[in-house]
């Protein structure tokens, strides 16, 4: 009778501790944001979970859009760093907010929640990696590491399996001294590209070939959809923003707002379900939005305040 006792009470104290648990897990929520708050970094886009909302990845943690209003997280407030967005959520790395639990660096982190719930995947506590693109329909990732730790050397490399196993690729043919980003495609595994300070490299093997392709001018960010990549890059001093095809490289320069060349696009991402419906972001952090391929954009936000079209 005694060991049933004890056995009770051991369950009800397991019973207490769950719901305490999932009672500060529910306070999590998204909240309007205070509009007299400045955003001064800003580390990624993109549209998880399908396009519902924009998802911006701040330092200060992840604030979103839905089209109509802003609302920034109130708790969980990370700051992730090489965030990239994916059907189901989002993968990145980066670090904790400021007295967080969680170690320093992240490592590789996924979040199927919009950030409530944070999982750690690799290299929790030893890497953070900026370099990091994720196939929004394939859920490969790829990383590259700036410096050597047990289990993953330098260089480019993909898991498929969220972090158990890497795939170290031998980059030939990449011999640029500065990189943007990594970006890779929502469905091809293989094709992964970064942009570099003399126009795009392209891999169509994982990583293991690179070729250039749109030679001549600085990249400063690439993405790539379904059917076509963009690339925003400083020409002659002008920022430009070009669609290119996926097989010849065609390029279509789409019309921008007014930016000026010390200001130039440091984030571009396409919605997962609207080919029309684009978001660039600046180095001085104005945010804008095209629901027509390009023709017109709508500010939302000017030098990191928020704007409400």
């Amino acid at each position: 009778m005694k060991k049933k006792l004890n056995f009770l009470v051991i369950l009800f104290a397991l019973f207490l501790i769950s719901a305490c648990s999932k009672e500060e897990t529910s306070n999590f929520t998204y909240e309007a944001i205070d509009d007299s708050n400045v955003i001064d970094h800003i580390h990624g886009i993109g549209y998880p979970a399908n396009g519902d909302i924009l998802l911006v990845a701040t330092h200060n943690g992840p604030i979103t859009f839905d089209g109509d209003t802003w609302k920034q997280a109130n708790s969980q407030n990370h700051d992730y760093m090489g965030f990239q967005a994916v059907s189901q959520g989002f993968y990145s790395s980066g670090h904790p907010e400021p007295d967080s639990t969680l170690e320093d660096p992240l490592g590789l982190v996924k979040s199927f929640d919009l950030g409530e719930n944070i999982e750690q995947l690799a290299f929790y506590g030893e890497i953070d990696f900026h370099y990091l693109a994720a196939g929004y329909d394939t859920n490969r990732v790829y990383v590259i590491n700036p410096m050597p730790v047990k289990g993953l050397e330098p260089g480019l490399h993909y898991t498929d399996d969220e972090g158990k196993t890497f795939v170290q690729k031998a980059m030939n043919g990449f011999d640029s001294q500065k990189a943007s980003n990594l970006a890779a495609h929502p469905e091809d595994k293989d094709l992964v590209m970064i942009g570099t300070e003399t126009g795009l490299s392209v891999s169509t093997n994982a990583g293991e070939d690179f070729s250039s392709k749109l030679v001549g001018s600085y990249v400063t960010y690439v993405t790539i959809g379904k059917e076509v990549g963009y690339v925003a890059r400083n020409e002659k001093e002008e920022v430009e923003l070009v669609a290119f095809d996926l097989d010849n490289y065609e390029e279509n320069i789409l019309s921008l707002p007014e930016i000026e060349g010390d200001n130039p696009i440091t984030f571009i991402t396409a919605h997962p379900m609207d080919k029309q419906e684009l978001t660039i972001v600046t180095l001085k952090n104005d945010i804008y939005v095209t629901k027509d391929g390009g023709k017109s954009w709508t500010a939302i936000m000017e030098k990191g305040k928020v704007v409400t079209p």
